[in-house]
């Protein structure tokens, strides 16, 4: 939860019980999302003791069973009551409404060039549950054909390719930025020999992953390069 709100550019305090919770209400908190069962007290405790300290903080309270919580809360003032696992597209609509930030309106767009047809089925099954745009291109010259088209926010590129292999592709994408920001481009090799990697590094990519492909690896660089104007990756947030 804390890093799909951080990726919207929300200031976030992760708190593990209702204690700690309320010892950080130090005047700048705009919003509370609280669990209806925290170790130390109840959800709904908590939310009666924030709502008589200051009234103004918004809280969402977020349960398994939100229905039978309902009828408890008559006394309290709560924004709204979620069912949890939380959909990462109502809180967002939840915060929008609120103006506390800017929300992603479109999904990351992201163009991996890859000329094994069997890794490109396994590149796109290691990333389809993501919320991004995935282009995929078989050789270096679609690559950077679709570079201009689709502008992506991240290239994942193939080294050993037929046509244009992927440092001249990287070159080629570099010549058509002309001065405007960088889009990141990972490299994608069989071969982890040291000076390989400073060769494919000093051709103007900027990271270096290894075959086989790891999905927890291919995911933090989507994390780490996701735009503001993108929706989050995940599709849950879980309390």
């Amino acid at each position: 939860m804390q890093r799909n709100l951080e990726h919207i550019g929300v200031r976030v305090t992760s708190c593990g019980t209702g204690a700690e919770g309320l010892a950080a209400l130090d005047g700048s908190i705009d919003l509370l999302l609280v669990d209806d069962t925290l170790p130390d007290m109840d959800g709904i405790e908590f939310a009666r003791t924030v709502h008589v300290s200051d009234p103004a903080i918004e809280v969402i309270l977020y349960s398994q069973t939100p229905d039978k919580i309902r009828d408890s809360m008559e006394d309290t003032s709560v924004r709204r009551i979620m069912k949890n696992p939380i959909s990462v597209t109502e809180l967002l609509a939840e915060v929008s409404t609120m103006q506390l930030v800017p929300v992603g309106t479109r999904p990351m767009r992201v163009l991996a060039a890859e000329d094994n047809k069997t890794n490109r089925l396994v590149l796109r099954k290691m990333l389809q549950r993501l919320n991004i745009d995935l282009q995929l291109a078989t050789n270096g010259q679609e690559a950077v054909a679709l570079f201009e088209t689709f502008r992506p926010d991240l290239v994942f590129m193939d080294i050993s390719m037929p046509k244009m292999n992927g440092k001249d592709a990287a070159a080629a994408i570099r010549a058509l930025e002309d001065g405007a920001s960088s889009c990141p481009i990972v490299a994608l090799t069989a071969h982890a020999i040291q000076d390989e990697k400073e060769r494919i590094l000093a051709a103007g990519l900027d990271h270096f992953l290894t075959k086989p492909l790891r999905k927890a690896e291919l995911v933090a660089l989507l994390n780490r390069y996701c735009p503001n104007a993108a929706f989050p990756l995940e599709g849950q947030l879980v309390g």
